[in-house]
């Protein structure tokens, strides 16, 4: 996707979280060998005093590490692509949303095509091929002939159910990814909170920011994953004012992601945080079933928001709670389907049943036409329509 975007506009932008490979992708696997970084106090500086000059002393194509720092670089970088319209001329990543927050609201508007990074995939960090399914949201039982059986190749799972399991303590940040020493994870995550609250989150939040609340609101955070429960504003107990300018500030440097709440749904959005290893370190390692099950959440959702973002299909998903309070974790209403996590298969006493029942349920309120539990089976069944079918843990993987 990069390499299209960088035949196609003249400046490309690699956004994300801090750490998850953004400069490792643009510098040392497409090969952007003109490199500064703004983390480098006398470079920020210089660009600080002037953008103009200080990019003038630079050959493109460029890479601008961490250009958030210094706005003016959007204007800059407009005034040089807007007299001679050549693509990929800069490459510019930052660890915040690009937004008019950082001055690039109307800056670089149809000049730039930009990605999100999100932390790795289990098929990256495994080195195996990335899924080329042609059916990542399109769900339909005319791509799955023999899905209620053995699956074809075009629709094979390259990884087990145990296998997403086992990623959903380390999640997928490159470092604490491949590190096996729980101590070590555990080391990793406490200087990245200690870096993302006290520098990148002041930063963003301005004036009145208190790390203390921060580090309180990740708590009550872990306080809800470990219930199995999704995060909300009734889930915490400061000040519901205060509390949404400090989530706006944790969505705009992706340390959590907001999935907005269905139009018909009783109650309001719903949080997730960036990666699942860090809800793990958040939970303190809980090994109960509603930490698990947040766990496989977090993981399966990073895979399928992934694949989405890098094929660049981003269809609209929500979340949807019914009048009952049964819960339904994504529906995509582009292509008619709901989507309910669950930790155990049909040996479990209840079987289904409770389940079935409130993805039965959205399906009849919201008009869609499947509905699919996820769950630890390795078996793929796509439903006609009116029906619900079954997805494995590692579907998207």
């Amino acid at each position: 996707t990069l390499t299209r975007y960088s035949k196609l506009w003249p400046v490309v932008g690699v956004i994300g979280a801090r750490q998850t490979g953004k400069t490792t992708l643009l510098r040392d696997l497409l090969g952007i060998a003109n490199y500064v970084t703004l983390d480098d106090e006398d470079a920020r500086q210089d660009a600080e005093n002037s953008a103009k000059i200080f990019l003038s002393k630079r050959n493109l194509p460029l890479l601008i590490d961490e250009v958030q720092k210094v706005p003016k670089l959007f204007d800059a970088c407009k005034v040089i692509v807007d007299r001679q319209r050549i693509p990929g001329q800069f490459y510019l990543t930052g660890s915040t949303e690009f937004s008019e927050k950082v001055g690039i609201g109307e800056s670089l508007t149809g000049r730039i095509g930009l990605l999100h990074l999100f932390p790795l995939t289990l098929a990256e960090g495994m080195e195996k091929p990335i899924p080329k399914f042609k059916q990542i949201i399109h769900l339909n039982s005319a791509n799955f002939p023999n899905s209620s059986h053995s699956p074809d190749p075009a629709t094979s799972l390259q990884f087990r159910p145990e296998d997403i399991a086992r990623a959903s303590r380390t999640g997928g940040m490159p470092v604490p990814m491949f590190l096996r020493d729980p101590l070590q994870q555990n080391h990793y995550w406490s200087g990245w909170l200690d870096t993302t609250l006290y520098r990148d989150l002041f930063r963003v939040y301005g004036r009145n920011y208190s790390p203390d609340i921060a580090m309180r609101i990740l708590s009550e955070f872990a306080k809800a994953l470990r219930e199995g429960e999704w995060p909300s504003l009734h889930h915490f107990s400061i000040d519901s004012r205060k509390l949404r300018k400090y989530l706006v500030a944790m969505e705009t440097i992706f340390l959590i992601r907001r999935i907005p709440a269905h139009p018909q749904s009783i109650g309001g959005d719903v949080w997730m945080l960036l990666d699942s290893g860090l809800a793990h370190y958040l939970m303190k390692g809980d090994s109960g079933e509603g930490a698990f099950l947040s766990l496989i959440r977090h993981t399966v959702l990073n895979e399928l928001r992934a694949l989405l973002e890098y094929s660049q299909q981003r269809p609209t998903l929500t979340f949807y709670r019914s009048a009952k309070g049964s819960p339904v974790d994504l529906v995509c209403e582009d292509e008619e389907f709901a989507l309910k996590f669950i930790v155990q298969g049909r040996s479990a006493p209840q079987g289904f049943g409770w389940h079935e029942r409130a993805v039965a349920g959205s399906m009849k309120k919201l008009n869609l036409k499947r509905g699919f539990l996820v769950t630890p089976l390795s078996n793929i069944e796509i439903p006609e329509v009116n029906q619900i079918g079954i997805l494995p843990w590692s579907y998207w993987s």
